[in-house]
């Protein structure tokens, strides 16, 4: 329920929530658990860490509470409008794993998803940031940091071939492909697009 709270934000209805967690149960049932749910919240939390009445609640926006993913949202945003690669040192620190991992609640996967992008993304313009200041070894551990996410992502492997290759490394860039190709043939059975394929070929040819 505070994971609900905090990544939704703003107020919500106890009748979505109470329906959200306790579905299964009668709605008396379901909205008796969430009083419980709420009465814990407040002795872990504090009393005031909730605005509430008989059909809505939220948090409290004026009680401090420091929230990862808020911090990662903010991070993001200003790199989006003020790109940083110093900004990228502050990530790892924030996104330390899938959102709410032992968790498997339907709601959770698409916010899961979207904030797995988000770092891709703030990663790979990263990559293109450092490469263009020629930091190329630290543009191969951001992009090696997108594969430690999505092993099958393809843009952060033309860049590991790209940044092995400038740095002089052309035997790792080579390996990188067929690592890439090995991966998405045992587990999605297909093969490396024609643009990693070019890459690969092309690189191969400068020996």
């Amino acid at each position: 329920v505070t994971a609900d709270l905090i990544l939704h934000g703003g107020r919500q209805a106890r009748s979505k929530i109470a329906a959200l967690f306790w579905g299964n149960d009668s709605e008396r049932r379901a909205q008796y658990s969430l009083r419980s749910a709420l009465s814990f919240l407040r002795r872990a939390l504090g009393p005031d860490i909730l605005l509430a009445d008989r059909e809505v609640i939220q948090l409290n926006p004026l009680v401090p509470l420091w929230v990862d993913v808020r911090a990662f949202e903010q991070m993001a945003l200003q790199f989006a409008n003020h790109p940083d690669p110093n900004l990228l040192a502050c990530e790892s620190g924030l996104y330390r794993g899938d959102l709410l991992a032992d968790f498997y609640e339907d709601w959770i996967i698409p916010l899961r998803g979207h904030y797995q992008q988000m770092l891709i993304q703030l990663l790979l313009r990263g990559v293109e940031l450092l490469r263009g200041e020629a930091l190329h070894q630290q543009a191969l551990e951001c992009a090696r940091r997108v594969l430690s996410v999505d092993c099958f992502n393809e843009a952060a492997v033309q860049q590991i071939m790209y940044c092995h290759y400038a740095l002089g490394e052309r035997n790792e860039a080579l390996l990188a492909y067929l690592a890439c190709q090995h991966i998405l043939q045992e587990e999605l059975g297909v093969q490396p697009t024609d643009e990693t394929l070019a890459l690969y070929s092309w690189i191969k040819q400068q020996g």
